[in-house]
């Protein structure tokens, strides 16, 4: 399961879907009630997100400048600099960067946009 969560991959595709069910429903239904309730569980979806650091149990690290390089140790550019393969507790540090500075954000934006005014579109497509 703590697998599953924090994967972005997932989470994106789990969110891409969540949307598509609730925008087809609206419109089988002529109710974009649904679409609105789908946004709900897209913001659920952007709070896992945001919670990427706590599911995992790793926390995101400080930046460390390594003398040889003058770039941070938990960053990609430093290993790639020396000719390294990046370890994987950098690639962990960077996908939860990610995750909780860029995904987890603009997921629970979209989805709260589209809680709040989904129904609106009733107005504008005529279901009312």
């Amino acid at each position: 399961m703590k697998k599953i969560l924090s994967s972005t991959k997932f989470l994106t595709i789990f969110g891409l879907l969540v949307f598509a069910a609730g925008f087809l429903q609206s419109l089988i239904l002529k109710d974009f009630i649904w679409l609105q309730r789908a946004g709900s569980l897209i913001v659920g979806i952007g709070l896992i997100f945001l919670s990427r650091t706590s599911i995992i149990n790793i926390d995101l690290h400080s930046p460390i400048l390594s003398a040889d390089t003058q770039k941070n140790l938990f960053g990609k550019e430093h290993y790639l600099q020396i000719n390294e393969s990046i370890p994987d507790f950098v690639k962990v540090d960077i996908e939860s960067r990610k995750a909780t500075g860029i995904y987890g954000p603009i997921i629970t934006l979209i989805g709260t946009i589209i809680w709040g005014y989904a129904d609106l579109l009733n107005i504008f497509v005529g279901y009312t």
